[in-house]
């Protein structure tokens, strides 16, 4: 007697909707907050979310020895992931929509300025390549000097 595991069952009615799910979590940032349905979108699939682990409880195993399955531990990662897009969805649109009158944090300010840095820094970096390429040269890029085009450009 030979037994033999098909796993296309868990693929397509396990696997498959778990990163489906995921992937439509994602396109919530994609939504302009002007609409209106960033919420109701966030919050829809998270709903589609728990019933999913709830139907799909039926199909997974009770206990595995020595551990969790890892469905089990995909599912509930998605489910957490989706609450914390659920929340930054939130608390973006209530910066998004928030008055001008209140003064920008320094928490917020060191936040872009360390952004704007680094951004500056991948592109003078690549700027840098692109006049070696041109240049064929045999001169080596250097951080110093990219440091010190980022003084100049920022």
């Amino acid at each position: 007697m030979s037994l033999k595991r098909h796993p296309m069952f868990f693929v397509l009615n396990l696997i498959l909707p778990i990163c489906v799910m995921i992937i439509l979590n994602i396109f919530v940032f994609l939504l302009p907050p002007e609409s209106g349905e960033r919420v109701g979108y966030a919050v829809t699939v998270l709903l589609a979310i728990a019933v999913f682990l709830t139907i799909s409880f039926d199909n997974l195993p009770a206990t595995s020895s020595p551990r969790i399955s890892s469905i089990s531990l995909l599912l509930f990662a998605d489910v957490c992931i989706s609450g914390i897009i659920v929340v930054m969805v939130i608390v973006s649109l209530k910066f998004y929509h928030q008055e001008d009158r209140y003064p920008v944090s320094t928490f917020m300010r060191g936040f872009v300025n360390v952004s704007r840095r680094l951004r500056c820094q991948v592109c003078c970096c690549m700027r840098k390549r692109e006049k070696y390429n041109e240049k064929e040269n045999e001169e080596e890029i250097k951080w110093t000097d990219v440091g010190k085009e980022i003084d100049l450009v920022c």
